[in-house]
């Protein structure tokens, strides 16, 4: 064996440089790399937190700031169907929804070989949008293949292979969609698929680049070509998951280079120091294709007994408002699964379920409301301007909204829970000026009396849906501070 002598004239084969392998050197050389990597990492966050807004924010036919926040609307659980009717609609309105997620079914929509179309599915998709839409609440349709899994349980392998070609029948499903709301402005966007996973495949890295990406790009194109107006949303590759990973889904490598779409996955996380984390890796994710980012699910299920275990239910408060606050913080829109009763159980023991209400019926009425509480916050649904940041603190209940006003003929919406954070009313503040006041007042049908108070403002209180609508008059260059607060009684005497 040939001696190496350490005296800085080592050089390896194939190395035409000189490298250096003395102990200060090479710690120096660890050093320097150490900071540059620490500088490098911290450039990428500060480019992400400037290129948030981008990432994170819509405008709408007004040219409003418009902000995501709603439920999945599921269209049928196994055999039974969900018949969503007007009134569900005006209560999704009431709990802040200004959007919905249709989970549409594959072989309902004829996509999947030997089945075919059922006109009457078309019929109740209709309706979910247009009952939505009379309610102010757009739509998004996200296309599932649950109902397909009888036929094969290597669903997933199938469409892969494409043998049969199922990628076209799944395209064809699409198209039907497409084309029949092409000119349907309550329609904002399509999820393309929901949480695919691996089958046959080697890894999710080759499912991702040689047939995922590829099958995302011919559907968006597919899309664009019929309909230039609507999003696309993309997911990332579902994994199975295990006792240390809460969020299962592999991440995302592959550019996608295509315009209007979105990022869409899903955070089902409990543990509360993951999720900021997590949501930066998604806006990472979203940023590597140009993509917008919507949380297309979010929010751990409540398990069987949380109902009347307290301990449990704090815990879960604790999660769900921590990724309220985060997602807040980065202005990223999110929809909740589901908008119905708890139907079933879910998972290997039948202890799990998303279902908002306790009731164990299609559509309850028994909100679980350590889960509710939480969905509905006090928040920007539109704004007319710009809109800098947001958040909302529950123990003062208190919201905060940075933002520069542009004049507008439709007015800025925020989402005003009075029913359930604000029993004493609440008071509205625009650069520490008070504005407006909905006061207590006992002669009021509802308890409550709104007050203009600066005469110079127009300001509109809607009490069924909880809406308190801003009008901007005046394009501002300067940034302002708008604060919502708890209210308080005036007069003593009106409030016995």
């Amino acid at each position: 064996m040939k001696k190496i002598i350490a005296d800085d004239s080592f050089t390896p084969r194939g190395y035409s440089g000189r490298l250096c392998v003395s102990a200060p050197r090479m710690l120096g050389l660890i050093f320097f790399c150490w900071t540059v990597s620490i500088l490098y990492s911290q450039n990428l966050n500060l480019n992400l937190k400037q290129n948030m807004i981008n990432i994170t924010q819509f405008k709408d036919s007004d040219n409003r700031v418009f902000v995501p926040q709603g439920f999945v609307a599921n269209t049928h659980f196994g055999k039974e169907k969900m018949n969503y009717l007007p009134v569900d609609y005006k209560q999704m309105q009431r709990y802040g929804a200004n959007f919905q997620v249709i989970r549409v079914e594959i072989g309902r929509l004829g996509g999947w070989p030997g089945v075919k179309l059922d006109p009457d599915y078309l019929t109740q998709i209709d309706s979910m949008i247009k009952y939505g839409a009379d309610a102010g609440i757009k739509s998004g349709i996200k296309l599932v293949v649950y109902d397909v899994k009888s036929l094969s349980k290597d669903v997933w392998d199938q469409l892969w292979k494409n043998k049969n070609n199922e990628q076209e029948l799944l395209s064809d499903a699409w198209e039907t969609l497409w084309k029949r709301y092409k000119n349907n402005s309550n329609v904002f966007c399509y999820d393309l698929l929901n949480e695919p996973k691996l089958g046959d495949v080697e890894n999710t890295s080759v499912l991702e680049k040689n047939i995922l990406a590829p099958l995302y790009r011919k559907l968006i194109d597919k899309l664009h070509t019929i309909d230039t107006n609507k999003w696309a949303c993309f997911q990332p590759i579902h994994t199975e998951p295990t006792n240390e990973v809460f969020c299962p889904f592999a991440p995302w490598q592959t550019p996608l280079e295509r315009n209007k779409i979105i990022y869409a996955p899903h955070i089902y996380d409990g543990r509360i120091n993951i999720i900021p984390k997590r949501l930066d890796t998604y806006l990472r994710e979203a940023d590597l294709s140009n993509a917008k980012l919507m949380l297309g699910e979010w929010g751990p299920p409540t398990r069987r007994d949380w109902d009347s275990n307290f301990d449990s239910q704090n815990l879960c408060k604790k999660v769900y408002e921590t990724t309220c606050n985060e997602v807040d913080a980065r202005s990223i829109g999110t929809v909740k699964a589901w908008f119905c009763g708890t139907i079933r159980w879910y998972g290997k023991e039948k202890n799990a379920t998303w279902a908002i209400f306790e009731d164990e019926k299609t559509f309850g009425t028994k909100e679980r409301k350590y889960i509710m509480d939480f969905l509905c916050r006090t928040r920007p649904l539109a704004v007319a301007g710009n809109l800098k940041k947001f958040g909302f603190d529950f123990a003062t209940r208190t919201l905060t909204m940075n933002y520069i006003p542009q004049s507008n003929s439709v007015p800025t919406e925020i989402y005003v829970p009075v029913n359930r954070h604000y029993p004493d009313g609440f008071r509205l503040k625009i650069d520490n000026k008070e504005i407006f006041e909905l006061q207590v007042s006992p002669d009021s049908p509802t308890g409550l009396l709104p007050k203009l108070i600066d005469s110079n403002r127009k300001i509109e209180w809607q009490p069924w849906a909880q809406r308190l609508l801003i009008y901007e008059t005046a394009k501002e260059s300067k940034q302002k501070k708008l604060e919502i607060t708890p209210g308080f009684c005036r007069d003593a005497r009106t409030c016995i």
